[in-house]
Order: structure tokens, then sequence, then C-alpha cells
């Protein structure tokens, strides 16, 4: 991703998978098809992952929330925003 690039979910995909990875798992899907195992460690595992991921989807549109509503923000200060040249002609 390049710096001031905003994340997309493809790359939160990427980012998951890469967690799922270090716990030896192939992706994001394979740990989650773990909840509800009878074997412990994989079912305390697949709790944790979800509850991470979940707090990361959180985030994810918590901050593409906040970049739409910047934008939105900024498309209204230039629409309300009279130009210079117009201010000049009022006073003409």
């Amino acid at each position: 991703m390049i710096v001031g690039e905003v994340p997309t979910l493809d790359h939160f995909k990427l980012a998951f998978d890469a967690v799922a990875k270090q716990r030896q798992y192939d992706n994001r899907l394979t740990i989650v098809s773990y909840e509800g195992r009878t074997k412990p460690l994989w079912a305390a595992e697949t709790v944790a992952y979800i509850a991470w991921r979940d707090g990361a989807l959180d985030y994810m549109f918590d901050e593409l929330a906040a970049v739409e509503a910047a934008r939105s923000r900024r498309r209204r200060l230039k629409v309300h925003r009279p130009h210079h040249a117009d201010r000049l002609a009022e006073m003409i």
C-alpha cells in the first residue's frame, strides 16, 4: 500500500490472511471454519481471531466513514465558497 492511500477491503483481506497464516492456517476463511470445534486450541484460536477481525473491520468502516465525511465536507465547502471573481462581480 502506498503511504497516504486509503486502505480498501482487499488490503484488510490480505492482513486477515497474514494473521491466519501466522497461526498456521491457510487463510482467513480456514481459521474461522474451526469455530465450534472440539479441540480447545482450535476453538480458542478461532474465537480470538474472529474478535480481532471484527475489531479490525469496525476500525476499517469507521475510517471509511471519516474519509467519506471529509470528502463530503470538502465538496460542500467548494460548492458554498464563492470564487474571488464572483465576489469582485458583486462589488462592481
